[in-house]
C-alpha cells in the first residue's frame, strides 16, 4: 500500500519534473503568464499540480486497498463467529 505522504512527496517530485520540462520546451518566454515565465515559478507550479493529482489516485488507491482487506477479512471468518 502506498502511503498518503509517499504519494505526495512523488506526486510532488513528478510535477515539478514536468513544470521544469515545460518552462524548458514550451515555456511562456514573453511574460504573460508570470507562473510559467520564470523557472522557480513554475518548478513550483508543476510541483502543487503533482501533488493534487497525486493526492487524488492514491486516496483512490487507499480506499480501494481498505475495500478489499475488509471483503477477504469478512470471508475468512468462521462462519459461526461473530466480529
Amino acid at each position: 500500500m502506498i502511503s498518503t505522504a509517499s504519494g505526495d512527496t512523488k506526486g510532488a517530485v513528478a510535477g515539478a519534473s514536468l513544470g521544469f520540462l515545460y518552462y524548458r520546451f514550451i515555456g511562456c518566454h514573453t511574460g504573460a503568464f508570470l507562473l510559467t515565465f520564470t523557472l522557480p515559478g513554475t518548478l513550483i507550479y508543476g510541483g502543487v499540480l503533482g501533488t493534487l493529482v497525486a493526492g487524488i489516485f492514491v486516496g483512490r488507491l487507499t480506499v480501494a486497498a481498505h475495500a478489499r482487506r475488509q471483503r477477504c477479512s469478512s470471508r475468512m471468518l468462521p462462519s459461526g463467529s461473530l466480529a
